[in-house]
């Protein structure tokens, strides 16, 4: 098990500089070889699903690491959450809904973990052309992030998220424009955050109206 536990950290390792050096194909490489060794590594699985994900848009491989993740270890949040990001990216939304209430009844959920699977679910509704289910999700991501005093530390990446939504031709222009609004607050340092919140407040009514005409 000790030995096993040095091949992880080493793979790991190596891995990690790859792509920090940008060298994606050659991380990717590594893991696969790696969990050929230690097939039942959720690290392994984890990092692997992570760069196709974040760095190569992989989103049907991704899907793979991140299901046999969180198949070894359905108790990991950061498993689910992953899940569900993967899920959505791979347009499995009902799986991704799903996911993300589970994930929400976490009480002891980071602010950030909260925000992230709300974006998901916002996502999630307006793909599946739900509205104004997804309205009342963002209005309870502003007055949830307006509720925050202060700043949280940031380790979500959108990459993916933002790739998805803007190269996707299933949802109008104007929902694409409000998932990469939320997002830009999510990556935004609190107090430029809360000015942008604040306009998105402002301009939900001029949302909301077209959307109850069916446009």
């Amino acid at each position: 098990m000790e030995l096993d536990r040095k091949y992880e950290d080493a793979y790991l390792f190596l891995s990690n500089i790859y792509v920090e050096e940008e060298r994606y194909e050659d991380a990717v490489r590594e893991l696969e070889e790696a969990i050929k060794l230690l097939p039942d590594s959720e690290s392994l699985y984890a990092l692997l699903g992570y760069i196709y994900q974040e760095y190569l848009n992989s989103y049907p491989e991704a899907y793979k690491m991140y299901e046999r993740v969180f198949d070894l270890n359905k108790s990991s949040v950061r498993h689910k959450q992953n899940f569900a990001e993967a899920s959505l990216t791979t347009e499995r939304f009902e799986q991704a809904l799903y996911l993300v209430k589970d994930i929400l009844r976490d009480k002891n959920l980071s602010s950030e973990g909260r925000l992230s699977m709300k974006l998901i679910e916002i996502s999630s509704l307006l793909f599946q052309g739900k509205n104004t289910e997804a309205l009342t999700g963002i209005k309870w991501f502003i007055e949830y992030y307006k509720s925050i005093t202060e700043d949280y530390k940031r380790s979500w990446k959108y990459n993916s998220i933002k790739n998805f939504v803007s190269k996707n031709d299933k949802i109008g222009q104007s929902e694409k424009t409000l998932v990469l609004r939320l997002i830009d607050i999510l990556e935004s340092p609190k107090s430029e955050a809360d000015e942008k919140l604040k306009k998105l407040e402002s301009s939900l009514q001029g949302i909301f109206e077209p959307w109850q005409k069916g446009t």
